[in-house]
């Protein structure tokens, strides 16, 4: 059974007074009824209702389209636009404030139903998945990687500031430039240029397929040397859109590398001194004693 409270937005008492005894025939709460669009910003503030239903031609300074979009600036709330116009222009204009439904007067108690219904589990919904990107960025965003998240055209849709880093390309950069055509700037693991196609990214957005443990390195900002990471990208589907997305992760392995690299000389200056040593012992290695007469 319904409980959720919703505010009716209505300059006509009859109208108002019809809205409400079918909302409480469907078991909502009315928490109010306003007349004007200053009354209505007012009352959402005090009342804060679930919905609101708001009639577009108001009479006053503002109309319903100018109250709902000054709403939207302090409040998460679903409105449903009321109207007995269906002129192009003013559904526009409404359609620019993203309203979560219309229902043209003279309506049904069965259409203030469903649209009421279908408005309120949107606008759940919607705060869900809100949350849930905002819990997601926030991940996003304190992990040491880099994460770059591609669409199937090659264009940016998440990046966190350890791509940037990384990579050292400026974040809007990287949004701006699609990752066909931006200069990476980058070498392989042996130090040789590589073209933008040879970039992993760009090698998975072309072909649809995963690339994985690609050594790379980079710019360093500040530096002549360079940030050594490995880069592996993997083909996955929107939860939203169901369309074709891939996720990039870019791991630091500069201090690794550095190390191995120091290895292999520490070993390589060994190698030297030992065959050195032996040549210099060849060099002076005495001959055969001689006997003495």
């Amino acid at each position: 059974m319904a409980h959720e409270s919703i505010l009716i937005v209505e300059d006509e008492p009859l109208a108002a007074r019809f809205v409400q005894i079918l909302l409480e025939r469907l078991h909502y709460a009315v928490c109010g009824t306003a007349a004007t669009g200053q009354d209505a910003i007012a009352m959402v503030k005090a009342e804060k209702p679930d919905l609101v239903l708001m009639d577009i031609a108001l009479k006053g300074a503002i109309d319903g389209i100018e109250t709902t979009r000054e709403l939207r600036k302090f409040h998460d709330i679903p409105v449903v636009f009321l109207t007995a116009f269906s002129d192009l222009e003013t559904l526009e204009r409404a359609k620019q404030t993203e309203p979560y439904g219309f229902l043209v007067k003279p309506f049904k108690a069965e259409d203030l139903a469903s649209v009421v219904r279908v408005a309120l589990t949107k606008h759940a919904m919607d705060r869900q998945l809100r949350q849930s990107h905002k819990r997601y960025m926030t991940l996003v965003q304190n992990i040491s990687d880099g994460v770059l998240l591609y669409r199937a055209n090659g264009s940016l849709q998440l990046c966190n500031k350890q791509a940037s880093e990384l990579t050292g390309i400026g974040e809007r950069q990287l949004f701006t430039e699609n990752c066909v055509e931006l200069d990476w700037n980058a070498v392989d693991e042996r130090g040789r240029p590589l073209e933008s196609r040879d970039l992993p990214f760009v090698q998975a957005v072309l072909r649809g397929t995963a690339v994985r443990h690609a050594v790379l390195g980079f710019p360093r900002q500040g530096s002549a040397d360079r940030t050594w990471v490995i880069v592996n990208v993997e083909p996955t589907r929107s939860s939203s859109t169901g369309e074709l997305e891939f996720l990039a992760t870019i791991t630091d392995i500069t201090t690794l590398a550095g190390a191995e690299k120091a290895l292999v000389d520490t070993r390589a200056q060994r190698h030297h001194r030992l065959q050195f040593s032996e040549r210099r012992h060849r060099t002076v290695r005495p001959g055969p004693a001689l006997s003495a007469h």
